[in-house]
């Protein structure tokens, strides 16, 4: 098994006595031959980007035919997006405030197709009213959302 950690962090905690290749990459330059890999998961890394297609179409270089990509983004109730804010006064920013049904879209224009996807909550959401909302609302009020993608 591969395991791609873009921040060292995982190596950091320990997580290398799995038996597990650990190695930290670029996502916009991934170190591994076109059609790698027949599956991957990638959690709070596209919004970090400056160039999120570069980066999907990257991971799209490195999955094989019909792979699935379990991907995560950031819900606008996540804290991390804080980090954004100081770009409504022009400052650089290392978010690029891109949204679940925006990366929903940016997939399915290029080469994946969206097989299921699921939300991850804060505490105060209630279950029972989340589950009668459409999609989008969903993702609306998600911390995180999680994409099960397949490449076309």
């Amino acid at each position: 098994m591969k395991s791609v950690c873009t921040s060292g962090e995982l190596q950091a905690h320990g997580f290398s006595r799995w038996v597990v290749d650990f190695q930290q990459a670029d996502i916009m330059n991934l170190p591994f031959p076109d059609e790698t890999f027949t599956g991957a998961m990638i959690i709070n890394c596209f919004e970090w980007t400056e160039r999120p297609l570069a980066a999907l179409e990257e991971v799209r270089r490195v999955l094989k035919a019909n792979a699935y990509v379990c991907v995560g983004i950031l819900g606008p109730t996540a804290a991390p997006r804080v980090n954004s804010y100081r770009r409504l006064y022009d400052e650089a920013v290392i978010c690029n405030t891109m949204m679940p049904w925006e990366f929903e879209r940016l997939a399915t224009e290029n080469g994946f197709t969206v097989v299921d996807g699921e939300g991850v909550y804060k505490r105060e959401i209630d279950n029972s009213i989340i589950r009668h909302l459409p999609t989008e609302l969903k993702q609306a009020v998600s911390f995180m959302w999680l994409f099960m993608l397949q490449k076309r």
